[in-house]
């Protein structure tokens, strides 16, 4: 077993001390951090501490907070200004939160960022503020269209919540079969690639890391058409780049969409409501998504790829 059991609080130090050595102040760190970190605990690693690792080596690259290059109210759009990814997202969450107690709604258009680990920390602080909201990404050309072999789209996830009486549900997803994230986790932990998910550089089907260059859509053309959807509100939409124009983690357009349901509802009602139907659907024998983090129990250690921790230890000057 290539693990070893980490304190979550250790793991904390270790990677405010990367942070830090790009100069990042210890306010800033937080919202980092946890995103991270929050993935790893769930137990999405390819969105976690190794994504943290890969994605760091870009943090002194970053300028300022994002700017307002356009606002009507209820509808914006910024220029991310190469800010590192958890910190972009922390901004706009605030800044729909704000908007959407004002106006009853906010869809923020963003782009010129650097990359965050999952949507589902953001969807979840929509959530703590009584609102719906709804994430969505971009990314460099890593999926195919439907029955293609060779890469156009991002993997295009999407991010929301639904909150309870009890809890909150979040549900967080590629449009992809698998994150395209993976690669990174197969090539740190010398593991092959799950069958008939990847293409290589010829459009054939590989189980290689090292040679695979896209990844399937899943659902047929249905879920095809959720990633295509996708696509266009975080490009065209916003005058954002897209498939082939995307070169760069900075091409990459984000949207974020909230929704006071206090403005025609009461809150009460509306958890209530969602209640009821997640109640009848566990009843009917299906499955909730996002009940698994839900229902899970933090520990206090975690078990992490001994290769991957060696790594954050070498980057934080630790060792």
């Amino acid at each position: 077993m290539n693990k070893v059991a980490i304190k979550t609080t250790d793991l904390k130090k270790l990677m405010k001390s990367v942070c830090k050595k790009h100069r990042i102040s210890s306010f800033e760190c937080k919202p980092i951090v946890q995103n991270y970190l929050e993935a790893e605990l769930l137990g999405k690693r390819t969105h976690g501490v190794a994504k943290f690792c890969f994605e760091s080596r870009f943090f002194s690259d970053r300028v300022g907070k994002p700017l307002v290059v356009a606002d009507t109210g209820p509808l914006l759009k910024l220029d991310g200004n190469k800010e590192v990814g958890p910190l972009a997202a922390d901004y706009c969450v605030s800044l729909c939160v704000e908007r959407a107690k004002k106006y009853g709604v906010c869809i923020l258009g963003l782009n010129n960022i650097q990359r965050y680990g999952i949507l589902s920390t953001w969807v979840k602080r929509f959530a703590e503020n009584h609102l719906f909201g709804l994430v969505m990404n971009t990314c460099e050309p890593a999926m195919t269209g439907y029955q293609g072999k060779k890469r156009v789209l991002g993997t295009n996830p999407i991010a929301f919540a639904i909150p309870t009486e009890e809890k909150t549900y979040i549900v967080d997803m590629a449009t992809s079969k698998v994150a395209m994230s993976l690669i990174w986790q197969a090539l740190e932990e010398q593991k092959p690639l799950p069958n008939n998910t990847f293409y290589d550089e010829k459009g054939e089907v590989t189980i290689n890391p090292k040679q695979a260059k896209a990844v399937q859509h899943f659902g047929g053309i249905k879920g095809f058409s959720i990633a295509l959807l996708v696509q266009l509100l975080t490009g065209s939409i916003f005058n954002f780049k897209m498939a082939s124009r995307i070169r760069c983690m900075y091409d990459i357009g984000y949207i974020f969409f909230a929704i006071d349901p206090a403005k025609v509802t009461k809150i009460d009602s509306m958890l209530k409501s969602n209640q009821s139907l997640l109640d009848e659907l566990s009843e009917s024998g299906s499955l909730i998504p996002g009940s698994r983090s839900a229902n899970l129990k933090r520990s206090n250690k975690i078990l992490i790829n001994k290769n991957v921790l060696e790594e954050l230890q070498n980057l934080g000057g630790t060792t």
